[in-house]
């Protein structure tokens, strides 16, 4: 039993040995916390190893990572890598959205309250600012000889178009009912009574100093056509005569009419009329002459119905009508008196006034200007405008629309009407109307633009800036200072943390080194 003890106690208390040394040892890189004195004396190896040398340990540290875990060329490298860029794009496409699909209140209300009296102040001078510039420019040369332009150019362009492009067919309707109503208000006017009265009677008393005869006055193809109707006329006039003379009281007319005629004409005889006088009475001649017309065999009216009498009579009137016409016109009214005159041209402006007051005639009048506008439709409005006024007018007219317009655009009221909707404008539309979500503003295609922008310029700046910015807060510092500030028991926690197994390893090698020289030390040992 002895001899056994002997040898295991050596390798045994070796192992002990060495675990417990290197168990000490490690132990002594971090305790004691503080230097240890005896008798005033500061004790060997108090405080421990990394007590001792924290500042040592904080500067390593910190140049470890300053100078090479945590470089600019890794930050860059790390930036660029594509975990990082979508990762990046996603926190940009978030902030965005946030942005965008804000619903924004006024404008004014985006605004501090502090800053509301100098943001209404600067509202103001800027609207004000504006206006004097917009001011300045619409009076300016420059501007009016544009207006100008533009205007004219506008009016060559709308002038140029044809009719129907320029009045549509609804809109001739109602210019024609206009023109109809309108025409028959005017045409049924007092003041159209008046004067058709007033220029009838001034063309007869025109008339009556006019030398030329109807015929010339008159078209050769009225003329003409008077003639022939009378000629033609006649045969038809005796016809009818004929019928009246075959109807009793017509008959009664003539025969007192003839008999009337007889004793006057004998009562011109002079002496031979107191003979003739006493066995002519008009009852006896108008007697006589009724019992012929009602004779059935009396010739009168086949007389009126022979083919010769009717040529030589229609060739009667008919010379009868020329030489009318041939007569001057101031001697035929000269002829009628002044009262007869002046009745004619009453009458006539009467008959005048009556066909120009019928509703027909507005109708017929405007369905003249219908059909006549119609036929022009296919033609440029200029055409149609010069027709109406001449090209002369419708030259000064475009001019001097242009002219009202450029007068009109630098005027005091247009600048006053600009101050007020300018005003409206910025008080109404854009400092008290909600703005909104900006995404309602923007397309979408602007927006993912917008994102791929901002994407781009932050991985730039990060890719530029970062890397200057490290070197500029001094990581090798910044460490170096945290390390060294950090509780001494936590500093411990946290190397144990990630030394532990290693530590416990490092106590078993001891222990198994200790074993080895305590069997080692069995070698040197006597024999019994």
């Amino acid at each position: 039993m002895l001899p056994i003890l002997t040898l295991a106690v050596p390798p045994l208390m070796g192992a002990i040995i060495g675990y417990v040394t290197n168990y000490v040892a490690i132990r002594m890189l971090f305790r004691p916390l503080r230097a240890w004195r005896a008798l005033g004396f500061r004790l060997p190896l108090t405080p421990g190893v990394i007590p001792s040398q924290r500042m040592q340990l904080a500067e390593n540290m910190g140049a470890m990572v300053g100078e090479h875990l945590l470089t600019g060329q890794d930050v860059r490298r790390a930036l660029m890598e594509r975990g990082f860029q979508q990762e990046l794009r996603q926190v940009v496409a978030g902030r965005l959205t946030a942005l965008f699909q804000r619903d924004l209140g006024p404008l004014a209300s985006l605004i501090p309250d502090r800053f509301q009296t100098s943001f209404q102040a600067g509202v103001d001078i800027l609207r004000w600012r504006f206006l004097k510039h917009l001011h300045g420019h619409l009076s300016s040369p420059e501007v009016r000889d544009q207006v100008g332009a533009a205007i004219t150019a506008y009016l060559e362009h709308w002038l140029n178009q044809p009719l129907h492009q320029r009045l549509a067919q609804e809109h001739l309707d109602g210019l024609i009912t206009f023109m109809e109503k309108s025409l028959a208000n005017l045409l049924a006017s007092p003041s159209t009574t008046t004067w058709v009265h007033d220029q009838m009677h001034e063309g007869l008393k025109g008339l009556l100093v006019e030398k030329r005869s109807l015929r010339e006055l008159l078209p050769e193809d009225f003329t003409d056509l008077l003639l022939n109707r009378i000629e033609q006329a006649t045969p038809d006039l005796l016809a009818k005569l004929a019928d009246l003379l075959q109807e009793p009281a017509i008959q009664a007319k003539i025969a007192r009419a003839l008999g009337n005629a007889a004793i006057n004409f004998v009562s011109s005889l002079g002496p031979v009329a107191g003979l003739l006088g006493g066995f002519l009475k008009p009852e006896t001649i108008a007697g006589k002459i009724l019992g012929f017309l009602q004779r059935p065999d009396n010739d009168l009216a086949r007389l009126l119905l022979d083919d010769t009498v009717q040529e030589r009579l229609a060739a009667l009137l008919r010379d009868q009508a020329a030489q009318f016409l041939d007569r001057p016109t101031g001697a035929l009214l000269t002829e009628l008196g002044p009262d007869n005159l002046e009745k004619l041209g009453d009458g006539l402006a009467g008959q005048a006034t009556a066909l120009l007051g019928k509703p027909g005639t507005a109708s017929l009048l405007a369905g003249l200007c219908r059909d006549e506008l119609q036929k022009r439709t296919g033609l440029p409005l200029r055409e149609v405008l010069a027709g109406l006024v001449g090209e002369a007018h419708l030259a000064r007219g475009a001019a001097w629309i242009s002219d009202e317009t450029v007068a009109m655009v630098g005027s005091a009221t247009t600048k006053r009407l600009l101050d007020r909707l300018l005003t409206g404008l910025v008080e109404e539309k854009l400092l008290s109307r909600p703005l909104g979500p900006l995404a309602d503003f923007l397309p979408k295609a602007v927006l993912a633009g917008i994102e791929d922008f901002l994407l781009k310029q932050t991985s730039d700046l990060l890719e530029r800036e970062v890397p200057g910015l490290l070197d500029a807060i001094n990581v090798r510092r910044i460490v170096t200072r945290k390390v060294d500030s950090l509780d001494l028991l936590r500093l411990e926690g946290l190397l144990l943390s990630i030394m532990q197994e290693q530590f416990k390893y490092i106590n078993l090698f001891g222990a198994l080194l200790g074993f080895i020289i305590g069997c080692a030390n069995l070698l040197f040992l006597p024999m019994p």
